[in-house]
């Protein structure tokens, strides 16, 4: 006996909304991160700006600071270049000053025309650079004079000197810095004054000298 065949099911379309609902399934799902997330990275990514402005405005004022001070040692280099050396009587008198003050790193005498005042600097070859005017100088003021720069150099005070110019290019911004290293000179000055005060100078002749070779600046 033959079986009729069934009648095949018809096909029916799927509804537009079943279509909506499988695309909806297939699509890869995007992550939003939560609007506080957001707003934290926006904020770490400010702070980053900002951190890296204000490193290239430290880095530009060491700059500057640091620019200045080689400007000052380059000019005295050259000072020194172009000094002479003081005369054969002066250095006889420099170096029984030099045993006086107990000095045993070299030490050299120079003299020039450029300058107004006396000058010292150098760490391990210390230079006293005089005025041409010192010629003209007393005996004693001569003295008093060289021991005031002995005094320097025998406390190291271009080695601290030095520290707080590094201290002040590093720290430029800082008014405390730059505070610091003028009270450091005003002490620097005033321990040697009273070296030369021990050394067995007359306070009132060695004011005296002080205020000649203040009024002598140009």
């Amino acid at each position: 006996i033959a079986v009729p065949a069934m009648p095949a099911a018809p096909r029916v379309a799927p509804s537009e909304a079943q279509r909506v609902s499988t695309r909806a399934t297939d699509a890869v799902p995007v992550q939003i991160a939560p609007p506080s997330t957001a707003k934290r990275a926006v904020r770490a990514l400010a702070a980053l700006s900002w951190s890296r402005i204000l490193l290239w405005v430290w880095g530009f004022g060491i700059a500057l600071v640091s620019i200045r001070q080689i400007v000052a040692r380059v000019q005295l280099s050259r000072l020194s270049r172009r000094a002479v050396v003081a005369d054969e009587k002066s250095n006889r008198r420099f170096e029984r000053i030099v045993q006086e003050a107990e000095i045993t790193r070299p030490v050299t005498l120079l003299v020039s025309e450029e300058v107004d005042v006396p000058l010292t600097w150098g760490m391990f070859n210390a230079r006293v650079l005089l005025p041409k005017s010192y010629g003209e100088w007393e005996a004693r003021r001569f003295d008093n004079v060289l021991h005031h720069e002995f005094a320097h150099v025998r406390r190291l005070d271009v080695f601290t000197a030095l520290l707080a110019d590094v201290a002040c290019a590093l720290y430029w911004y800082n008014p405390l810095a730059w505070m610091a290293a003028t009270q450091m000179r005003v002490e620097r000055e005033i321990a040697c004054d009273e070296a030369v005060l021990a050394a067995g100078a007359k306070a009132s002749d060695y004011a005296s000298d002080l205020l000649d070779l203040a009024i002598n600046v140009r």
